[in-house]
């Protein structure tokens, strides 16, 4: 956990070797650990935009763009189409191009759903 809020444009960076993960935010890295800890040896890495909200209320507002994924000297962007989910009231838009949008208040009475064109 972060502590504190992030406000403003921030730069989100997770890499790795063939022993540990690493999470950097704006090039200065906060936390480090055993990739064994997360990923099996054979387990395919996989990336999942997400926000955390704890208490009935608590709102979500941000944007996600310019994912890149990097495997070695490759560079790929990952496979993003137009889609959307809601998850108990917070709602993630994917705009063509990849740009996720994420707005919403937490109810944990409200269901799941996803919408995929």
């Amino acid at each position: 956990m972060i502590p504190g809020y992030l406000f403003g444009p921030h730069q989100f960076a997770i890499t790795a070797t063939t022993s540990t993960i690493d999470l950097s935010i704006d090039s200065k890295s906060v936390s480090s650990a055993s990739r064994g800890d997360f990923f099996p040896r054979d387990d395919a890495v996989y990336l999942k935009v997400a926000a955390e909200a704890y208490a009935v209320g608590d709102s979500i507002s941000g944007l996600v763009d310019r994912i890149i994924l990097v495997n070695g000297a490759r560079v790929e962007k990952p496979p993003i189409s137009d889609a959307a989910f809601d998850d108990r009231g917070l709602n993630f838009a994917c705009k063509a191009g990849g740009e996720w949008v994420a707005t919403g208040r937490f109810d944990p009475t409200l269901n799941f759903t996803q919408y995929v064109p």
